[in-house]
């Protein structure tokens, strides 16, 4: 048409215009779309999560779920779920002997439960494996004492 609109470095023909809005605004770090009112699609409105991270209100959900941890439990992402998970959760601390990750404060319980599980279970395992160990042990060293003797004594020395 030769119509321009001018934006301060930039002049773009009218017939451009959502082109170039499109090539130049800020994208949702979620799905790389344009930050920008797309109907039956986007609102417009987009939220900040710092450092330059910014995601449609429509894509919140679904990125935080993609970037969250997975909940030792469930190995569901640890992050608000309506009507399942509320967003609360327990940190763990790997270096204070804990398995070092997050647990939905909805699965805690099941989640120590399970653990309190395994460790019976080890401990008992391991209680298993030290009679076994003991009792080879017992069993080793009776075979490897000297025999009996035909004249009932044992040793190596027999004095007559």
């Amino acid at each position: 048409s030769g119509d321009y609109l001018d934006f301060s470095e930039h002049k773009v023909h009218v017939e451009c215009k959502q082109q170039f809005f499109d090539q130049t605004r800020e994208r949702c770090a979620h799905c790389d779309e344009p930050i920008a009112r797309a109907e039956g699609r986007f609102c417009g409105k987009a939220l900040a999560y710092g450092a330059g991270v910014i995601v449609h209100v429509e894509c919140k959900e679904a990125h935080l779920a993609a970037n969250a941890q997975l909940c030792l439990h469930c190995s569901e992402p640890v992050c608000p779920t309506e009507g399942k998970f509320s967003g609360t959760f327990y940190q763990l601390d790997a270096s204070k002997g804990g398995a070092g990750g997050q647990t939905h404060s909805e699965c805690w319980d099941d989640y120590r439960a399970r653990r309190a599980s395994q460790r019976r279970r080890r401990s008992s395992a391991n209680s298993v494996e030290t009679s076994q160990a003991a009792a080879a042990a017992t069993a080793a060293a009776a075979s490897s004492t000297t025999p009996a003797r035909d004249d009932g004594t044992t040793g190596d020395a027999v004095v007559h």
